[in-house]
């Protein structure tokens, strides 16, 4: 019926107080804040302390949201290649890390003396997806410095709605994670409806395996300790779990968006 997660849309709305901190640094809250627990630091960077308020703990809860999806937008460049979230056509917002020599900040992407991005380098230095993912960023040309946003709105503000789906999907791939453990009575009425879909038995027992979790996702091998690393090698993604493989990753949602296309005929 539409129902939220009340404890995610509450931690989506804090959120929303931390991006109120973060763009308006000047407003009586954010100053008095600041004063008392991040006077020598920016807001992002604090910990808990011990003797926090309630208050101050609730909007740390919220921050987790905003770390997630915060990303720097180009401009001169001063950002930090494989550390910080500046590519908004990757889910993980940065991309793998790839031995380049000699790039660090995405400064050193640039056609020297301009911000226009050096194509052949860029190839070079990212896979191919995340290559592509970075050249379609246009860096401003005008901005003095590298701007802070959120990445899942075009408009660059956050916005309670999409980090609630943010966080839904984040769960909904950690439950597929760990949907091997023992089904329910409802569960199983599931598997039966799985079995009587009128495809082929192939793809019967493909289904099947995957609501089982039994197919190898490169998260599902690094939990049997048999990969020492997760992310999705197509789009960066830090945890290839099933539910990323058939419909959050980039190549996932095109395939998705096109079926849609084609019913729509």
């Amino acid at each position: 019926m539409g129902f939220r997660d009340f404890q995610l849309f509450n931690q989506a709305m804090l959120g929303k107080q931390g991006w109120r901190l973060l763009t308006r640094p000047e407003s009586l809250c954010a100053m008095v804040l600041k004063g008392k627990y991040y006077s020598t630091c920016d807001f992002l960077s604090p910990t808990r302390k011990k003797r926090s308020s309630a208050t101050w703990r609730a909007i740390l809860h919220g921050r987790e949201v905003l770390k997630r999806g915060l990303i720097k937008r180009v401009g001169p460049g001063n950002i930090n290649v494989w550390q910080d979230n500046w590519i908004p056509g990757l889910r993980s917002l940065k991309p793998v890390p790839w031995p380049s020599p000699g790039v660090e900040q995405v400064r050193d992407l640039f056609i020297p003396g301009t911000r226009t991005w050096d194509t052949e380098l860029v190839r070079n230095s990212f896979l191919t997806l995340d290559g592509a993912e970075v050249l379609k960023i246009k860096p401003s040309e005008r901005a003095d410095e590298d701007v802070l946003a959120w990445a899942f709105e075009k408009h660059g503000a956050y916005s309670v709605r999409s980090a609630y789906r943010m966080l839904k999907e984040d769960q909904t791939a950690m439950t597929m994670a760990n949907s091997s453990e023992a089904m329910s009575s409802g569960t199983e009425r599931a598997w039966q409806a799985v079995w009587k879909i009128r495809v082929p038995p192939k793809v019967r027992v493909f289904w099947w395996r995957i609501l089982h979790n039994s197919l190898p996702s490169k998260a599902e091998l690094k939990r049997r300790h048999v990969e020492k690393e997760s992310h999705c090698e197509v789009c960066g993604d830090p945890d290839e779990t099933l539910y990323h493989i058939i419909f959050s990753c980039t190549v996932a949602r095109k395939f998705w968006g096109e079926v849609k296309n084609l019913k729509e005929l």
